[in-house]
């Protein structure tokens, strides 16, 4: 789980602040209003987002920043030889497009429900779940309280004993259940890897190609990829690329209630459901500490809102009330504590900074 750094980053307000003061001084009659032509008028002051952009540019790690108010692509630009064109991976903003996924197979009456036991959906030949196992459902696995225990965002992460072991299937469902389903929260790359196991069982096809079918397409979404485990599954909570556009396209959908181009994708009930509070998630970020369906629930600019949130520094943040959509992918690589700095960085950029500059 991506985590905020121990000491807070704020290097980026200071940024902003200088930035402004700075641009108030400036005679010039060009400036971030031609960066930003559609800023005012999206209520957006363009000198703040100006700011915000630089900081952004300036940072050495950040590869996109996109933003979108009304339908409308207010600011976007890339850094580090990205462009409009790369696809990049989201790491944990994947277990959204996942959840999604699992959203408009319930429309579609490909799964019965979310109370559904895994008994009934993964077949033995894949996995002999005893009746303890048998009885988590897929709510339990998108709530993050399968009741397996997890060890991720710190330095004794399993995450690479869990990519190295010969099934991913198996090293998750192997391990010893410590709370009975629905009681804990444990983020967990295992338990959002298993509803792609049973996304696949449901539909009949890989997770991407369901996703290439019933949203990516009906989004005019080209160009995706998604990682396999070893047993030829895609990865349920990783491994997903994509195009920050296509990531703020995501966020839109959610915005507008399911529909896109006068045809719906999703349906609202899906949408406020997993939108909405179903387990507290803990402290390891105050803004954002309860959890819906692999969305992270919490506060911004003092508005309800929910954000995808993957591995130092891949975000889409939707705030309802002011209708916006900021997406932003960074540089990850490197140590964990760098990669969750990073995290805290780009954080800040989209909840603070591009927030710090509606006005309207």
């Amino acid at each position: 789980m991506p985590r905020r750094p121990n000491l807070p980053v704020r290097a980026l307000l200071l940024l902003a602040t200088a930035c402004v003061l700075w641009a108030a001084c400036d005679s010039s009659p060009t400036g971030p209003q031609d960066r930003f032509p559609l800023a005012e008028a999206m209520g957006f002051d363009p000198w703040v987002l100006d700011s915000v952009y630089d900081a952004a540019e300036r940072s050495g790690w950040s590869r996109s920043l996109v933003v979108e108010r009304h339908g409308e692509i207010v600011g976007e630009e890339y850094f580090q030889d990205y462009d409009a064109t790369s696809l990049q991976t989201v790491w944990s903003v994947t277990k959204s497009f996942t959840s999604t996924l699992v959203g408009i197979a319930l429309d579609r009456g490909l799964l019965d429900s979310l109370g559904a036991p895994l008994s009934d959906l993964i077949p033995p030949e894949v996995y002999a779940l005893d009746a303890a196992k048998g009885a988590i459902t897929l709510r339990h696995l998108l709530t993050m309280s399968a009741g397996i225990p997890w060890v991720e965002g710190s330095d004794g992460s399993e995450y690479p004993e869990w990519r190295a072991a010969p099934s991913q299937i198996d090293y998750y469902l192997d391990k010893a259940m410590t709370s009975q389903p629905g009681e804990v929260f444990d983020y967990s790359d295992g338990a959002a890897h298993i509803t792609s196991v049973v996304l696949e069982h449901a539909t009949g096809m890989t997770s991407l190609e369901f996703a290439n079918q019933v949203l990516l397409q009906p989004l005019g979404i080209e160009a995706s990829d998604w990682w396999l485990d070893n047993d030829g599954y895609c990865f349920g909570g990783l491994g997903f690329w994509i195009r920050p556009l296509d990531m703020v396209k995501l966020g839109r959908l959610f915005l507008d209630g399911g529909m896109w181009e006068g045809e719906r994708v999703i349906s609202q009930e899906w949408i406020d459901e997993a939108t909405q509070v179903q387990i507290m998630a803990g402290p390891d970020d105050p803004a954002y500490d309860q959890y819906g369906y692999y969305w992270w629930v919490g506060t911004a600019a003092g508005h309800q809102a929910y954000v995808a949130k993957g591995y130092g520094g891949q975000l889409i943040l939707v705030v309802p009330a002011l209708d916006i959509v900021v997406a932003t992918t960074t540089d990850y690589t490197g140590s964990r504590e760098l990669a969750n700095w990073r995290f805290g960085f780009a954080d800040d950029l989209v909840r603070v900074g591009v927030l710090r500059a509606v006005v309207d």
